[in-house]
C-alpha cells in the first residue's frame, strides 16, 4: 500500500507557466527500479485532467494513463510493479484556459 511506503522520488512545486505547449516531467532513476504508484498534488484550477505514465527501460516503454481531478488534493494512482530506468510523466487537457499547470507535490513509490 502506498499509505505506508517511502516514496523513492519527491519533489515539491513544479509551475509550467507555458501556453499551448506540452508539459512533462521525467525523472531518471539512474538504476533499474520497480515503480508501484505516484502521489501528485495540483493547485486547483490549474492541473489536469489526463496524465499518460511512462516506464522506461533499455529497452521497452511501458504506457499508462491517469486521470487526475481538477483538485488540490493530494491523489494517489497506483500501477502493475512496472520496472524502469526513467519515469515520464506527460500532462494533457489541462484545466486551466491559458494552458497552466502548478504541481504542488509529486511522489513516485517503488522499491
Amino acid at each position: 500500500s502506498l499509505h505506508d511506503a517511502l516514496p523513492i522520488y519527491s519533489f515539491l512545486l513544479f509551475l509550467f507557466l507555458f501556453k499551448d505547449h506540452l508539459h512533462w516531467i521525467t525523472i531518471d532513476f539512474n538504476k533499474l527500479v520497480t515503480v508501484t504508484g505516484i502521489k501528485i498534488q495540483f493547485q486547483g484550477g490549474y492541473g489536469c485532467k489526463k496524465i499518460q505514465v511512462q516506464f522506461i527501460d533499455n529497452h521497452q516503454t511501458v504506457n499508462e494513463t491517469s486521470y487526475p481531478q481538477d483538485s488540490n488534493i493530494l491523489q494517489q494512482f497506483n500501477y502493475n510493479d512496472h520496472q524502469a530506468k526513467s519515469l515520464k510523466l506527460i500532462f494533457t487537457e489541462n484545466s486551466d484556459m491559458f494552458g497552466r499547470l502548478i504541481i504542488y507535490h509529486l511522489d513516485v513509490f517503488g522499491s
